[in-house]
């Protein structure tokens, strides 16, 4: 199974789950644009989250048996379109922004009690976006992007000056920092976005550049728990190809190779992460989601096409431009595949 939000030249949106072969097998009706879907596999739900500054997520049963359950941010707080669940899909984690403080959150929903929201903690850092939970089931990557947003001035970034981008990791029982890992000194302009796991204890990452457009900084590295950080040295006339701007990132499952997809380039690039040269250049107007899967990678875009550049996905009676994020739901895929 594949998820992803979208959205509609009529100005609809929603979120789907669609199967190997692209069956819609779950639709749900959004108020507003979505950004990421998870899934809780312990409950064949899956949650979509409103795009930043919405203040809104959505869990809906991809059986159908079950009607959708809203739920929202506390006042004076949105998300930032992510999430994770605990293994054993009870508790939801949700990247917000107190934006009044200026400060990130972590928001805790208890999924057994209709995402009841029981508590939040700190971010430990400006702009929190994605956030995965680690293999022990206890501590939580969050990358935190560095820009300060308030929902009065829309989607203007506050502070790219300032910025502190960061990379750290929490308790999430005791919402105890345990390590942060900052950018080091001429990339703290790159704005930690997308995480992904590369196996224990290491969290791969990409962001986007938010200094001159005359620059072209290495987007893409790797942070291990009681290591450090270290970008990965791509090739520069790849890192052009991704205009500054990554949309999603994903690992394969045997670890040994990166996806990365760039709207604004419109490309999806392969790359190995040990030495970070770059295996294949996929091209793919406004790519935007990545996912891996036990024979290659799936990439989603916004022209509604996905998998293998082969094919557009009708959802219902129109296309629908897909938004920058796609999860899978383990197994091999029947789709077509690159890797």
């Amino acid at each position: 199974m594949f998820a992803s939000a979208f959205y509609s030249r009529q100005g609809t949106f929603g979120a789907v789950v669609l199967s190997e072969d692209g069956r819609v097998l779950a639709k749900v009706d959004l108020p507003a644009r979505g950004h990421d879907v998870i899934f809780n596999r312990q409950n064949d739900t899956a949650v979509v989250f409103a795009r930043r500054p919405g203040n809104f997520a959505v869990a809906f049963d991809i059986g159908g048996k079950k009607p959708p359950v809203t739920f929202t941010t506390r006042p004076q707080r949105h998300f930032y379109g992510h999430g994770a669940f605990a293994s054993d899909g009870q508790l939801l984690f949700a990247t917000e922004n107190d934006y009044e403080n200026a400060d990130g959150t972590i928001g805790v929903f208890d999924a057994s009690s209709n995402y009841r929201r029981i508590g939040e903690f700190q971010s430990f850092g400006v702009g929190p976006h994605q956030l995965m939970m680690m293999p022990d089931d206890r501590i939580l990557a969050v990358a935190n992007g560095g820009i300060e947003t308030h929902p009065d001035y829309g989607r203007a970034k506050l502070n790219i000056p300032e910025m502190n981008p960061s990379l750290v990791f929490i308790d999430s029982r005791t919402g105890e920092l345990l390590e942060k890992h900052e950018l080091p000194v001429g990339m703290k302009q790159v704005s930690v976005r997308h995480i992904t796991g590369g196996g224990p204890g290491r969290v791969v990452f990409a962001g986007q550049y938010e200094g001159s457009s005359l620059h072209r900084p290495q987007l893409i590295g790797q942070v291990e728990q009681g290591g450090g950080l270290a970008f990965l040295n791509i090739a520069g006339t790849a890192i052009d190809l991704l205009r500054r701007y990554t949309g999603s990132i994903a690992v394969s499952q045997d670890l040994d190779r990166l996806a990365v997809t760039s709207p604004r380039g419109g490309v999806v690039l392969i790359v190995e992460r040990k030495s970070g040269r770059v295996l294949r250049t996929g091209r793919l107007s406004k790519a935007r989601g990545v996912a891996a899967t036990g024979n290659g990678f799936v990439a989603s875009s916004g022209t509604g096409r996905i998998a293998g550049f082969d094919r557009s996905i009708s959802i219902g009676d129109q296309h629908y431009s897909f938004d920058n994020h796609l999860n899978a739901a383990g197994g091999k895929s029947e789709m077509s595949v690159f890797n």
